[in-house]
């Protein structure tokens, strides 16, 4: 775990990061919104945090009589899950860096990374349901186009590959 504490004229933010991959980007973020008045103790990143729209997507923290919509429900386990297990803690002891190493190894973790195959299951899930609705989200598509393409129509075919993929 890293710790950032920073500070500038509009105040003074904690930022716990468990994330295995923090681009600058991301890290600037958490920093801006650990600083926001209404942030009681400090901002935490999940292993999986990445960009968003607001705080981080994977960030978790704790306000003061007020309410961050983006803050709850943004991409919520993306890509984290609890598993309950027939293992003791004693059984772990010594052996958490190679638990850790080999969860790195077998789970893929970050932004649509882990696989370069389409799944079958993707084209009958949008004969089904139709395409994702944050493809048409004119919001999105301009933040997204701001950031990584020259078009609209970049935006959305880059998001149909993630969510093909993703999937």
């Amino acid at each position: 775990m890293e710790v950032f504490e920073t500070e500038n004229e509009f105040g003074r933010g904690v930022v716990k990061s468990w994330a295995s991959i923090l681009d600058d980007n991301t890290r600037e973020q958490a920093e801006r919104i650990s600083r926001v008045p209404v942030v009681e103790g400090h901002l935490a990143l999940m292993p999986d945090a990445h960009f968003g729209y607001g705080p981080p997507v994977g960030s978790a923290l704790k306000t003061r009589n007020a309410v961050m919509p983006y803050a709850v429900g943004v991409d919520i386990g993306c890509g984290m899950i609890a598993v309950q297990t027939a293992l003791h803690r004693s059984e772990l002891e010594g052996r958490e860096g190679h638990v850790l190493q080999s969860i790195r190894e077998l789970i893929p973790s970050g932004v649509g990374k882990g696989r370069e195959e389409e799944a079958a299951a993707w084209y009958s899930f949008v004969n089904e349901h139709g395409y994702p609705p944050g493809v048409d989200n004119k919001f999105i598509v301009e933040a997204a186009r701001q950031r990584h393409h020259e078009t609209d129509g970049q935006v959305r075919d880059d998001l149909m590959k993630r969510a093909r993929l993703q999937l």
